[in-house]
């Protein structure tokens, strides 16, 4: 097997890297140029006039197949059957299902109508969907026919929601979305206005609220076009790419690099509901997959599992792992079994994005293999956080430098570095202690299979680590154990003076990023229970 692992981050990227005397970092690659005046939509679709006899889309599980011109077609209708219902210019729709085939016709025929998309996470309860509805104040709502009682419950109780489609099926009080692919296209809606491309919203997708509640990140036409030119920039084109669409389509990185960038380039994608181990290597070996883009829990799973050695993956040629820290033994692993990778930082910057790194304490630009917080700015940016202005004005300032909050560093040659999250520090005694730090050593503890770390307030030192463990099966360590074994390898402050706590599972986003608010939420439960028994006493 010959694959090479490659690095995505925020950043993403592959070219050379310099720095100015200003400090702010850039591509060696000249600027990107993309059409001005053209929406995401018309952007994808007339991708699909060049390709129209390709094949656009594969379905792992049942094996349809959809063309570039059947893309199209069913895009147009399904547009015009929107349109029908009333369905106008600023009006938001939601998906809330998990990968199908149909889902890139339907989030097409969406923003074609001047629509703006919003996704959501399959595995949403229905108070978290609602939140979500209310907040952008999603008119439709597209689901599956197994995620419906989710879907109504959230649809009522959101208050905005005026009709709930099914893809497939059709059940009392809703729509079959499937018949508006069938739409005659009387009532074409593109013709109807003309998008400004810098400055009309094309998708709202939200933050998957790591540190806090969930936000509405406001994707234009062209921050989407844009970035789909840097992404073709910094990836290439090679000959006969297929990939696969294992990586969830409500998220950015499944949306735009995986979607976005397969059909600009006219490639096949092999779409996956989601990721199902024998299923996940069956597709790669029968659809003989070239490029896959996952996350650190599939590379693992590639890494390691015996079922991979039964399965023939020659065809792969480059692997994509991004969204969430890789550990350097998941890694070690990998190359392991795919000898010819290449190790990789999170890349070097794309075209047409700058970034500078600044001192986290005094905000001072930094140099090189300086560490601190990474700022960035490019066409790609978002415009900002739907109707919350003020955490859009604390995260992007006047002239346009946005504060991603991850801490790292550019090293001499141009290589990224990501080291950790700046809000999710944990201060002992004023010391910066970094929890991910603190959990890539905990996954080389021999009783420990997956780890989270979060601060618990302290009255002398300010805050102490606490580590959420998940012990490995037959493992009886304490949480004394799991605490001498980390203080034998850290400084003092690093120590896991806040406890340990033994959990079942550590909870995550599906990108694999750890959901930490939930561990707090934990702990302040812990907190209140306590002070309830202290006064009871």
């Amino acid at each position: 097997m010959q694959a090479k692992l490659l690095g995505v981050g925020h950043l993403l990227l592959r070219s050379g890297c310099r720095a100015l005397a200003t400090t702010v970092f850039r591509s060696h690659l000249p600027d990107v140029q993309y059409p001005t005046e053209i929406s995401y939509p018309a952007y994808l679709l007339e991708a699909c006039d060049r390709f129209a006899d390709r094949t656009a889309v594969v379905c792992s599980a049942s094996g349809r197949r959809i063309s570039y011109a059947d893309l199209r077609a069913a895009t147009v209708a399904a547009s015009s059957g929107l349109a029908k219902l009333r369905f106008a210019r600023g009006d938001t729709m939601c998906i809330f299902s998990g990968n199908f085939p149909d889902y890139p016709a339907a989030m097409l025929a969406i923003m074609r109508c001047g629509g703006v998309l919003t996704t959501a996470s399959p595995d949403f309860t229905a108070s978290e969907l609602a939140r979500q509805l209310r907040d952008c104040r999603t008119k439709f709502l597209l689901t599956t026919k197994d995620k419906l009682p989710v879907a109504a419950e959230a649809a009522k109780a959101s208050g905005v929601v005026k009709e709930v489609f099914l893809t497939e099926d059709s059940e009392p009080g809703t729509r079959r979305f499937a018949d508006l692919f069938e739409d005659d296209g009387s009532c074409d809606p593109s013709g109807s206005f003309q998008v400004d491309q810098a400055n009309d919203v094309a998708a709202i997708l939200y933050s998957s609220g790591t540190t806090g509640l969930p936000k509405g990140v406001m994707l234009t036409h062209r921050n989407l076009v844009a970035n789909i030119e840097q992404t073709l920039e910094t990836m290439g084109d090679l000959p006969d790419e297929r990939l696969i669409g294992v990586l969830p389509f409500y998220h950015v990185y499944g949306q735009v690099v995986v979607l976005g960038f397969n059909f600009r380039r006219g490639y096949q994608l092999s779409v996956m509901s989601r990721f199902e181990p024998v299923r996940f290597l069956e597709t790669l070996q029968k659809h003989r997959i070239t490029l896959a883009h996952i996350v650190p829990p599939i590379l693992l799973f590639l890494a390691g599992h015996p079922l991979v050695d039964k399965f023939d993956l020659s065809t792969l040629r480059r692997v994509f792992c991004g969204a969430a820290p890789l550990k350097a033994e998941t890694e070690d692993s990998f190359r392991r079994r795919f000898p010819h990778a290449k190790r990789g930082s999170a890349g070097m910057l794309v075209p047409s994005v700058e970034m500078r790194v600044a001192d986290t304490q005094t905000g001072a630009d930094l140099g090189p293999n300086q560490s601190g917080q990474l700022l960035v700015r490019g066409v790609n940016l978002m415009r900002g956080y739907f109707e919350n202005p003020q955490a859009t004005r604390e995260s992007i300032d006047a002239d346009g430098w946005f504060a991603t909050g991850d801490v790292g560093h550019i090293d001499e040659d141009g290589y990224l570095f990501i080291s950790d999250r700046l809000k999710e520090l944990i201060k002992v005694k004023g010391l910066q202690v970094a929890p991910a730090e603190l959990e890539a050593l905990l996954l080389e503890c021999p009783d420990v299979t997956d780890a989270g770390v979060v601060a618990r307030p302290d009255e002398r030192a300010g805050e102490l680590p606490v580590a959420f463990v998940v012990r490995r099966e037959g493992s009886l360590a304490s949480e004394a154990d799991i605490q001498r074994w980390v203080a034998e390898r850290v400084a003092p402050h690093k120590r896991l003076e806040g406890g340990v706590r033994f959990i079942d599972a550590v909870p995550k986003a599906a990108s694999g990023k750890i959901l930490r608010k939930r561990l707090r939420d934990v702990l302040a439960e812990e907190a209140a229970a306590t002070a309830a028994a202290g006064e009871q006493n």
